[in-house]
């Protein structure tokens, strides 16, 4: 690993390529702190595939938020347990006890946000290969199930899989760490065929349906449900009878394995839904409060300088 510092500008060159909206909360441009220290990749080849890969460790404490277009990802850690989420979703990154390493493979099928939480002085490992619509599209066949299973997952918005590496997959994502940064066609092409291997063996778990044994099964259906219905009417009532529970089951499942009630993960994640509103699409603040539920424009002023510290207003000036 390379022992040089990397600031906000460092990585938004670099991830630029690939994202119309990336930016740190509270970035006093040139002036901000380090936030790496070490080697951070973004790579592109033909036809919608990317590899992002970090080995490094993280600086300051900050956030930093990027906008995901429509893609899958499949993420590989050996170190660390990089905190993000998306749209609200928690990703588990972080490597199980006793393994060489941890995975996790989940689709966006709509324009999404990724927050990502920079914490000092821990250590990250990982690799990261998405592939965009046209990529998947380009590569499925059409009569196999394992197409079809990939597919419906590429079509499902926050469907979220952990998957176990196998050592010959870790091993050549290892390679792939060492052989970012270095130019020339040779290199391009055992990059693209390593992160190939790493798709194909994230890809074959999509094939593996596991039943819903468990509550963190069915928690974990509940998140996605909503997910994927955020504009509809939700109720409790709905969201339990479309997932096959009983509410007070449904309440009891949800708030065990995420910590927070149905309805104040509901309510935040419209409010995400109305942030990403006000900031990229410039909606008027009546607008973005209709989108998070509210019919008073002071009601959802109030409710979202409590979760993200300051005014509506000031989340538009704030873009511009």
């Amino acid at each position: 690993m390379l022992d040089a510092d990397l600031s906000f500008e460092d990585l938004s060159r670099q991830v630029k390529a690939d994202a119309s909206f990336y930016r740190m909360l509270g970035s006093t441009g040139e002036e901000a702190p380090a936030m790496l220290r070490g080697d951070f990749f973004v790579e592109s080849f033909r036809s919608g595939l990317h590899i992002h890969a970090t080995d490094a460790v993280e600086q300051s404490d900050t956030v930093t938020e990027l906008r995901l277009e429509p893609q899958v990802s499949v993420s590989i850690v050996f170190a660390g347990a990089p905190a993000a989420a998306i749209d609200g979703v928690e990703l588990d990154l972080s490597v199980p006890d006793g393994a060489q390493a941890g995975g996790l493979i989940w689709s966006v099928a709509r324009p999404a946000l990724l927050r990502r939480t920079i914490r000092s002085g821990q250590s990250v490992k990982k690799v990261n290969v998405s592939v965009n619509k046209s990529w998947i599209e380009e590569f499925l066949g059409r009569d196999t199930d394992q197409d079809h299973a990939v597919r419906r997952f590429a079509e499902s918005h926050l469907d979220v899989h952990a998957w176990h590496p196998s050592a010959d997959t870790a091993r050549g994502a290892r390679k792939l760490l060492e052989c970012l940064g270095s130019d020339g066609l040779l290199n391009r092409l055992s990059l693209e065929m390593l992160a190939l291997g790493v798709l194909r063996d994230a890809f074959a778990c999509i094939d593996q349906p596991a039943a819903l044994s468990d509550d963190s099964d069915r928690a974990a259906l509940l998140h996605r449900y909503i997910a994927d219905n955020l504009e509809a009417a939700l109720t409790l009532s709905s969201i339990a009878a479309a997932n096959g529970m009983s509410v007070s089951t449904m309440q009891r499942v949800f708030k065990e394995a995420h910590g927070v009630t149905v309805v104040d993960h509901l309510r935040r994640s419209r409010l995400d839904l109305a942030r990403r509103a006000l900031i990229e699409e410039h909606l008027p603040i009546q607008q973005a409060a209709h989108i998070a539920g509210y019919t008073s424009a002071a009601n959802f002023a109030t409710a979202y300088r409590r979760i993200y510290g300051h005014a509506p207003s000031e989340a538009k000036r704030n873009d511009e």
